[in-house]
């Protein structure tokens, strides 16, 4: 699972909104029923139905001013990163080339130098909202590729022997960049808990079992179904809506 699932998966771009929007039809074309509406049900009173509306739509419109800055860090991150690999090998490469460097050094800092490039790597990273979960995994691969960094950059400095000319490779230069990667690490991490707090809001406002939209425009479709007063033409304002819900995994409650 990436950090950012594709929002075709649910159409997430549309599909809250036009959740809104078509409960927000509701309102209106119950409004119109007169005195045939009149639901035991107090979740689909009228002023019920109204406050659902206003209550999701600010929960969905609060999501976006999150998000702008969370992808914007996610995709600054996924630069700087893409420099470490091509960085480091040449770093290594250096140190290898040395004369006087103890063969247990050389075979450490591949060991580490295999670790920053491989086994830690975060997964490739797609537009859309962070996955409830994935973006823990991403994170703790950054961090960890980050601390690998880190243990090379030490190794390099502890070794008298590596004292490159290439200003790019020396150990002040490596430790100013591990400081760059440090910062856009930490930009997503601080980005990401208001953006996830916003998302839940959301999704609970919309999802949450009896209480969201979703299950209340399920219950208002079946009491106006069940409406005798009604023409078919009339209920169908209603029972034609159509609203969607993510599949649970997606959900972050």
């Amino acid at each position: 699972m990436t950090e950012l699932e594709g929002l075709k998966i649910f159409e997430m771009e549309t599909g809250h909104a036009k959740n809104v929007a078509n409960l927000g039809k509701a309102k209106i074309n119950i409004t119109g029923y007169g005195a045939s509406y009149q639901p035991s049900n107090p979740k689909l009173a009228i002023s019920a139905i109204g406050s659902k509306y206003t209550n999701s739509d600010v929960a969905v419109k609060a999501v976006e001013p999150f998000r702008v800055p969370y992808k914007n860090f996610i995709d600054g991150r996924k630069v700087i990163f893409a420099g470490v690999n091509k960085l480091f090998t040449s770093a290594f490469k250096n140190l290898k080339s040395s004369d006087g460097v103890p063969k247990t050094t050389v075979n450490d800092a591949f060991t580490i130098l295999k670790k920053i490039k491989g086994t830690n790597k975060p997964p490739k990273l797609k537009e859309g909202e962070p996955v409830p979960g994935a973006h823990s995994t991403s994170q703790q691969s950054y961090d960890m590729r980050l601390a690998n960094v880190n243990e090379l950059i030490a190794l390099l400095a502890n070794t008298t022997q590596y004292n490159p000319t290439e200003t790019d490779i020396q150990v002040l230069a490596l430790k100013a960049f591990a400081e760059d990667l440090q910062k856009a690490n930490d930009k997503v991490a601080e980005t990401y808990q208001p953006f996830s707090e916003a998302l839940k809001n959301r999704d609970i406002e919309l999802y949450y079992p009896e209480t969201g939209l979703y299950d209340i425009a399920a219950k208002l479709k079946l009491y106006v179904s069940s409406i005798t007063a009604l023409s078919a033409t009339d209920k169908k304002l209603i029972t034609s809506l159509k609203f969607t819900k993510p599949s649970k995994k997606f959900l972050h409650f």
